[in-house]
């Protein structure tokens, strides 16, 4: 915090970086040019990052005092009141950064303004910021603001589940359940945002006619560009999709295009727009339905055997299930267990189903209830597996409950281990 009282005549308190000869060490500080020759400064203390401070600045007869935190000055200059009347003012400054050492990388937040009236402290009636490129200042009121660093740019196109681009989708940047930063894209679908400070962020696109799609990323440094995509699998999907649209997309999970391809998760929610479209709301919290699904596997297994892997669960009633679909992973050492899947063999019967080497996705469109279903696969060890024992994946069961938006996930219980012999 700087104090002006003329050009050239100033008075500081804060915190700064030291260099040598103690590298990324906080020092509280007080400087000061009182003079034409140039400034002088002091160090006052060992500080510690991401902790919050009251510094004072203010004069009293013929001498000016600095305060850290109340309680005795830590500097006093004295005899120079007469030659500065103006010039009194008290802050409170917090440092931001969370890295460790700190970065200086000027993120922080400055309140409770005030100056010195008579013999008592009133808050800043205005405010006044400026800042050089790439580094900002936001106002929050008169007597307070943020300082940041220079800010990361996100960029990135809009587009549809199937791989279209969409223009006009607001795309809006929250941190903490506050928006940051907002924007529409573009007839292209392109977008531009801004990220102020590091950590996680959700995108959320919005469109008419669309579903809402949210996204986390991360921003893990300041002054840097990043990309983030809301197309294809991060990408929109219509509230009411024709089959048409869904087969497509049942095809990009089966076989992937590229950049366009899908999983099993993503055609599950195109599924459910399908088979309930444009209705909105659904999938609450208070609908979710506890479902255990239990793996089964054989206690022993020899190279080159192949055997069915079972996983089981009851839908109970009344409630209905439709989309849903299971994912289980087989074991990939000494390399991938190879898993098939033959059509009609769970039950029901599955609607779609893939299986891509250690990895079994099966899918029904129900609805279901009242009832138990089972997804059988079959794997096949690989030759020259040696004995031990081994470890199938995290699996899991995603279901959408009684028309519901949004899907619930449990993972696969039971059997997650085979001995090989």
């Amino acid at each position: 915090m700087t104090v002006y009282f003329e050009e050239d005549r100033w008075i500081e308190v804060g915190w700064i970086k030291k260099t040598d000869p103690y590298p990324d060490r906080l020092e509280f500080y007080v400087a000061y040019q009182l003079w034409d020759e140039g400034f002088d400064i002091e160090d006052k203390g060992s500080a510690q990052a991401g902790t919050s401070h009251q510094y004072r600045i203010y004069g009293v007869d013929d001498n000016w005092y600095v305060y850290i935190d109340g309680g005795v000055p830590v500097e006093v200059f004295e005899g120079y009141g007469s030659r500065w009347p103006d010039g009194n003012l008290y802050g409170q400054s917090e440092s931001e950064d969370s890295e460790s050492p700190p970065e200086n990388e000027l993120t922080g937040h400055f309140w409770d303004l005030e100056y010195r009236s008579g013999t008592s402290w009133a808050p800043w009636d205005d405010m006044g910021t400026t800042a050089d490129s790439p580094y900002v200042v936001t106002r929050i009121s008169d007597t307070e603001f943020k300082t940041y660093g220079p800010p990361s740019i996100i960029t990135g196109v809009t587009g549809e589940v199937n791989c279209d681009e969409l223009g006009g989708v607001t795309v809006e940047l929250k941190k903490g359940g506050v928006v940051k930063d907002s924007t529409t894209s573009d007839g292209d679908g392109d977008y531009e945002l801004t990220a102020l400070e590091k950590g996680s962020y959700l995108l959320e696109a919005t469109k008419q006619g669309f579903r809402e799609q949210k996204e986390w990323m991360p921003v893990n440094e300041l002054g840097e560009e990043y990309e983030f995509d809301l197309i294809a699998q991060t990408g929109l999907i219509p509230d009411a999709p024709d089959m048409s649209y869904v087969l497509l997309c049942v095809n990009r999970w089966l076989f992937p295009p590229g950049e366009c391809g899908l999983t099993m998760s993503k055609v599950l929610a195109v599924v459910n727009a399908w088979l309930f479209p444009a209705k909105g709301g659904g999938g609450e919290e208070e609908t979710r339905v506890d479902v255990t699904v239990r793996r089964y596997l054989p206690a022993s297994v020899g190279p080159g055997e192949t055997f069915a892997g079972w996983l089981l669960f009851y839908v109970p009633s009344p409630y209905e299930f439709s989309p849903l679909g299971v994912t289980d992973v087989a074991p990939d050492v000494p390399e991938d267990w190879e898993v098939t899947i033959e059509e009609g063999k769970s039950s029901p019967a599955a609607d779609l189903w893939k299986a891509t080497d250690n990895r079994a996705e099966i899918a029904w469109y129900g609805p279901y209830s009242g009832r138990y279903m089972f997804a059988v696969y079959h794997v096949t060890v690989p030759q020259g597996t040696e004995p031990g024992l081994y470890s199938f994946g995290d699996g899991w069961l995603e279901y959408y409950v009684d028309n519901g938006d949004d899907p619930f996930i449990v993972e696969i219980e039971g059997d997650d281990v085979v001995r090989g012999s």
